[in-house]
């Protein structure tokens, strides 16, 4: 019997022995497979990648290197063809390689124009690996763009560097409008119903208004942002009718401006950048999208029809308030006195494509900065204009947008000079923050 069963554990350690380097020549193998992966080849015939051997022979194969850029100004691309070809997957390949190193900087292929990755999933210390911006009407730069808010850390908008590594107010937030060192948000004071001001460098909390009869508050569904006088549109539940309300608030002057009942299709709402005038989108559920236009005080609703992506902003004519939006086969616009709609024609450019639209360069005034999905989605500026429109092409955001945390999203700083997006480099890297800018 102890002879049988010594012959019993001697196999059964033999067997475990054999198991134990399986999983190490599997283990082995598997990061062999990666290393080769983050080094590899695009290649357009199988829209994928090579594996190359360039890592384990040790040849360092689409390094990162800091280069001086000549970022005068972005091309003017009137006759621009799309860039979502295999050739220019291949091509911008092999110019790039891998995905950008965390604050480093380089040139873009085809503008004058420099490209920094600014956030980083270590370094945000970030769980699901999105270290990113909010939305491309959200906008990310505080008024003076010394700051830039990314995740929920706020950086220094020269370095890229973490200076606030968290927001003490909920994702519905907004910088002011005025004062750099401020933001706008919902704070828990318990309930979510509290809208407060924080200055992002002392920490102090001043509670500016508290909704009492409501909760589960946020400013514009999370897509807001305030006008230039401050007013805000805050989505609320009411605590004791169950209703769900739409609250205009003039924030300078802490008093309340007009309430509707939301929609039962509500998608978001927001303010017009003079303050004149309130959208509210009801597209949610699947049902066909509609825009409504009120005026400040949420009185005298104008239905504006369809809508699609976009941000509110100034006709380049004479400053006028607009919606301005992005669609598959090019660009639209609604001007917000009396609900007129144009459709930009920009000749001999070829379809921009869907994606996501910011107007948030009050120092360009006119001006609109788009991102379209796909890998050879494009990043650029559009100029709406009833009488001479034009488009800017900047560069490519690199981005499989095969979700939707992975779509560029784009936003522009407030002096029109940089664009700052999502990218997950291809589908191969990070889904992290990367700005685009020229000098």
């Amino acid at each position: 019997i102890l002879g049988s069963d010594f012959v019993g554990f001697s196999l059964a350690s033999r067997f475990r022995g054999v198991i134990k380097t399986c999983l190490v020549l599997a283990f082995l193998f598997f990061a062999a497979v990666q290393t080769l992966h983050a080094n590899s080849e695009y290649s357009p015939e199988n829209h994928g990648y090579n594996q190359g051997i360039w890592a384990l022979l040790g040849i360092p194969y689409g390094q990162v290197v800091d280069v001086d850029v000549d970022t005068s100004t972005p091309d003017n691309h009137t006759n621009f063809v799309g860039a979502g070809s295999d050739q220019f997957a291949q091509e911008d390949w092999q110019a790039f390689g891998a995905e950008p190193e965390y604050l480093v900087s380089r040139a873009e292929q085809i503008s004058s124009a420099r490209l920094t990755r600014i956030s980083d999933d270590w370094a945000f210390a970030n769980v699901d690996g999105r270290p990113t911006h909010q939305y491309s009407r959200r906008q990310a730069w505080n008024t003076n763009m010394s700051m830039i808010e990314v995740g929920n850390a706020v950086l220094d908008a020269h370095d890229y560097r973490i200076i606030v590594p968290e927001i003490q107010l909920s994702t519905a937030r907004v910088w002011s409008r005025t004062n750099p060192q401020l933001m706008y948000g919902i704070y828990f004071g318990p309930e979510p119903n509290v809208v407060a001001s924080w200055n992002v460098l002392t920490g102090a909390l001043d509670r500016l208004m508290t909704l009492s009869d409501h909760t589960d508050c946020s400013f514009g569904n999370q897509e807001g942002n305030p006008s230039t006088n401050e007013k805000v549109i805050v989505a609320c539940d009411h605590k004791y009718n169950g209703e769900k309300h739409l609250i205009a608030l003039d924030l300078r002057n802490r008093v309340q401006l007009g309430v509707v009942q939301q929609e039962w299709n509500y998608n978001w709402a927001g303010y017009s950048d003079s303050g004149d005038y309130i959208i509210v989108e009801n597209n949610a559920s699947g049902a066909p999208s509609s825009l409504i236009r009120y005026d400040a005080n949420f009185q005298n609703p104008l239905p504006l029809g369809r809508s699609s992506h976009g941000d509110f902003g100034r006709d380049a004519d004479n400053g006028g308030d607009i919606y301005a939006m992005i669609k598959g086969d090019g660009f639209e616009m609604i001007r917000l006195s009396d609900g007129f709609r144009q459709y930009l024609s920009l000749s001999g450019v070829s379809g921009v494509g869907n994606g996501h639209l910011s107007c948030r360069s009050v120092e360009r005034s006119g001006w609109c900065y788009f991102s379209s999905y796909g890998v050879g989605g494009k990043l650029g500026a559009v100029r709406f204009s009833f009488e001479s429109p034009d488009i800017e092409i900047w560069g490519f955001h690199r981005s499989s947008s095969d979700a939707y945390p992975s779509q560029p999203k784009a936003t522009v700083s407030p002096d029109g000079r940089k664009i700052l997006f999502t990218s997950d480099w291809y589908g191969y890297g990070q889904t992290t923050d990367y700005v685009l800018e020229i000098d």
